[in-house]
């Protein structure tokens, strides 16, 4: 299966990438609606993989990344409903004037995971658009932290050790993994919506509100647009995706 995009005319799934030292067993962890998810997935690669490069980098020939932001010290910011409202809505402005797309997430109590790729295909304006996200909620979520948190807390974002900044919300790498085959990408799928479920908060990956779950198992519409991942080559059809 391909998907075309202006720059690249055959984009398709390669062999599956080493993400680890240890191969995770193919499962089928919870019934997605995998006709949904194939609309239309062959894309990932147009050159051979470097499987010596950096997997934690945004890369040429990769358009698709499964992305963790992480709080510093692993504070539970968004254990409140106001911080959280902080990312959703900044994530929902990068899409609606960046380009990002947004296949999955899940938004923990102290770190978010997302699988992300730029509506055209280009990971010039995907890398600045999560640049500017994590820019953005950074502010926020720290103003958020001195004005709510005890100083106890709230002292761990503040930094003397900062070119730029004297506080700092998000650990410094996002650790973006780029997903060279459906299997990996599944295996991601599986593993961001089963997130909330691992840690006992909920029953269900669906029952958990600040997740895309709902979307590939009850086609509900969340928080957060998601949408299968293809390119969007023309205004006409951007507009009608949504």
């Amino acid at each position: 299966m391909t998907v075309r995009s202006p720059n690249v005319r055959k984009l398709t799934w390669s062999k599956p990438a080493v993400l680890g030292s240890r191969q995770s067993p193919e499962r089928e962890a919870y019934p997605y609606d995998t006709e949904r998810a194939r609309r239309p997935l062959g894309l990932l690669t147009k050159t051979p993989y470097n499987y010596h490069m950096d997997r934690f980098k945004i890369v040429d020939g990769v358009y698709v990344y499964f992305v963790t932001f992480t709080i510093i010290d692993w504070l539970p910011v968004f254990i409140n409903p106001e911080p959280t409202q902080i990312l959703m809505d900044s994530m929902r402005y990068c899409v609606r004037e960046k380009g990002l797309r947004i296949n999955a997430y899940v938004i923990m109590p102290n770190h978010l995971h997302m699988i992300v790729f730029d509506r055209m295909f280009d990971n010039t304006r995907l890398q600045q658009a999560l640049a500017d996200l994590r820019k953005y909620t950074g502010r926020r979520l720290a103003d958020y932290v001195d004005d709510n948190l005890p100083e106890t807390l709230a002292k761990v974002i503040h930094r003397n050790d900062l070119a730029d900044r004297d506080r700092q919300i998000w650990q410094p790498s996002w650790h973006a993994e780029g997903l060279l085959s459906e299997h990996c990408w599944k295996e991601k799928l599986d593993y961001i919506h089963q997130n909330p479920v691992r840690k006992g908060y909920v029953r269900l990956p669906e029952h958990w509100r600040y997740s895309s779950a709902g979307y590939w198992l009850k086609q509900e519409v969340g928080d957060v647009p998601v949408v299968p991942i293809q390119s969007e080559e023309n205004e006409e059809e951007c507009h009608g995706y949504w």
